[in-house]
């Protein structure tokens, strides 16, 4: 994707820092807005507390008053003989040197500014006045007008308002520098997949990035590492694939050439017998190009199949007999193990099942001795509901190391053994194919006593 095509926005370092410090300080400004206001209220409930105490006697003299009048009626006196005078109803109160107001128990002003009596008190002046109790019961209300703080009070509540909004700046310029740093920490492994994965698109399979953690990141680095060595082995396969496909129609080609220059030199006559090798390798290019191709129609899922209900004991049986005589020319007992009763059923393509059996088979005559004995081995698995075929030979058995690539195209075991016998090196990569193709699966095992085992698993 050139530069022009690809997305604008902002990269995911901006992303992650812009949501990091977001979060970091919303939290941060919560913290000092809560801070600073219980602060204030609990600067302020201290003052009140001491107002209290000093308006104490005032408002026990005011709830005898009006426990012995039953009301408020003449309570100014009260309030003058407290030190409580002034003009208009407003006392220039002795305590604290602050004007009040004098409510009944429902709110209602009685003494206070002339505008102001007749009114009740706000729920502001309701919440600081202090309540006058006759009993259980709140008779009426003192409430100081302009209650505030002294110029000390003041000044410790604007003190500690300006410790909490430096302090959030501070602790907000380290989560910044903090999140910068976090971010190029967790971008760093996501950098170095970037680059790695650009130096796999340009063809460097053998790129690896550094697995640093075991979180979720370290995960995506270890399926990277694991998608390029499976691109790189799959990229020497193809290589090797194709080298040994060109060298399997060279051989051929050579000998087809080299035999018609030889009749047309007239070195060989132009006679059966001088044609007969060049059919022969043409047979053998015919029938590599015919599984190159049911290979490449497999890999595309265009392999077709007509399954029908196949009699499998009667289909193993016909298998054997064509191959018998082929195993018997080179001294070797071709053998069918089918259970007697009852017959077993499956679901195939009986063409192409006779085509993996026929593959099997070769191959197990090619690798089998003089004198031994090969057999395709019938059963049916009810714990799984699978159908199992089997062909044993009694040969010297596969190597360890190459029971996993018997099924690989064009690999060998013996190459100049293969060769020499006439095969692709495609026969089992294609029988896989068609067991794959039937929901199937297929391996290869050593018998202990000597030999290969080759069994087929198929739904039952």
């Amino acid at each position: 994707m050139s530069d022009a095509n690809r997305p604008r926005g902002l990269s995911l370092a901006w992303k992650l820092l812009f949501s990091f410090l977001t979060v970091a300080f919303v939290s941060i400004g919560t913290v000092a807005i809560i801070s600073s206001q219980t602060t204030a209220r609990e600067v302020r409930g201290f003052v009140l507390h001491g107002e209290q105490s000093t308006y104490a006697v005032l408002l026990k003299e005011l709830g005898d008053y009006y426990q012995d009048h039953e009301g408020w009626e003449g309570v100014q006196t009260i309030l003058q003989g407290s030190g409580q005078r002034g003009q208009s109803g407003q006392g220039q109160g002795a305590e604290g040197g602050r004007n009040t107001l004098l409510a009944d128990g429902s709110g209602v002003i009685i003494i206070g500014p002339p505008v102001r009596q007749g009114s009740k008190l706000s729920l502001a002046e309701r919440s600081s006045a202090f309540p006058i109790e006759v009993g259980n019961e709140v008779v009426g209300y003192l409430a100081p007008i302009g209650l505030g703080f002294s110029n000390p009070e003041t000044q410790l509540l604007e003190d500690l308002q300006r410790a909490f909004w430096v302090a959030s700046l501070i602790a907000s310029a380290v989560a910044l520098l903090l999140g910068v740093l976090f971010v190029k920490g967790l971008l760093r492994p996501v950098n170095e997949l970037t680059d790695a994965a650009r130096a796999v698109a340009g063809g460097e399979l053998s790129r690896r990035v550094e697995i640093r953690t075991s979180d979720e990141v370290g995960e995506l680095s270890m399926a990277f590492n694991q998608m390029a060595e499976n691109l790189e082995l799959s990229e020497d396969r193809r290589r090797e694939m194709t080298a040994d496909i060109a060298h399997e129609l060279r051989n051929p080609l050579a000998v087809i050439k080299a035999r018609l220059e030889a009749i047309i030199d007239g070195v060989h006559p132009l006679e059966v017998e001088s044609i007969e090798p060049i059919l022969e390798q043409s047979e053998l290019l015919n029938h590599l190009v015919e599984d190159l191709r049911t290979l490449a129609l497999a890999d595309a899922g265009q392999l077709s199949l007509e399954l029908s209900r196949t009699d499998l004991g009667l289909l193993v049986q016909k298998v054997v007999e064509t191959y018998r005589p082929e195993a018997q020319t080179i001294g070797i007992s071709l053998i069918a193990d089918i259970p007697p009763e009852p017959s077993i059923y499956g679901m195939v393509d009986a063409v192409r099942v006779e085509q993996i059996l026929g593959n099997l088979i070769t191959n197990a005559l090619r690798y089998t001795p003089e004198g031994g004995n090969v057999t395709l081995r019938l059963q049916f698995d009810s714990h799984r509901s699978k159908v199992v075929l089997e062909v044993i030979d009694t040969g010297e058995g596969i190597p360890a190391p190459d029971l996993e690539r018997v099924f690989e195209r064009l690999y060998r075991v013996d190459p100049s053994r293969s060769r020499q016998a006439g095969g692709s090196g495609l026969g089992l990569a294609i029988t896989r194919k068609l067991v794959e193709a039937h929901d199937g699966s297929i391996h290869a095992e050593n018998q202990s006593e000597g030999g290969a085992i080759f069994r087929i698993e198929l739904p039952g």
